[in-house]
């Protein structure tokens, strides 16, 4: 394989950025379905530990986007993880802009936050494998 071969084009940093947002958003309204079904469930839980749900499927979600985005193109792995982070609070600028009635106002900055942990975080647990050399 050549050195050219392994390098990531515009295409595949498209791809790995791409693929790894609409991870982290899929995975995040998913873990929001399911902890708002949760929620309802109970009725006697409070605020606080919903707003800690929040943060942590936000976590969970940024870092498999992170995750993916880094292991779609691993030669610059860390490098997409930023730019990740960087697309998460772009997301989040409307809810800063206009927090939501109900959570603190600060909550959306922490969200964001917790999105850039997670999105770097995940792009920081990816590992290449190491290529095979065949037995002789």
């Amino acid at each position: 394989m050549t050195a050219r071969a392994t390098r990531s084009g515009p295409f595949r940093s498209v791809v790995a950025l791409v693929g790894g947002f609409a991870i982290y958003t899929f995975l995040l309204m998913l873990l929001v379905l399911v902890l708002t079904v949760a929620v309802t469930a109970m009725p006697s839980t409070s605020i606080a530990l919903n707003l800690i749900g929040t943060l942590l499927t936000t976590m969970l979600a940024a870092a498999a986007g992170g995750y993916a985005a880094a292991a779609l193109a691993p030669d610059r792995r860390y490098g997409h993880a930023v730019v990740l982070a960087a697309m998460i609070v772009l997301s989040s600028v409307n809810a800063i802009r206009h927090p939501p009635a109900g959570p603190p106002p600060w909550f959306p900055y922490v969200l964001a936050a917790i999105g850039v942990l997670g999105a770097i975080g995940g792009g920081l647990l990816f590992r290449p494998r190491s290529p095979v050399t065949p037995a002789r």
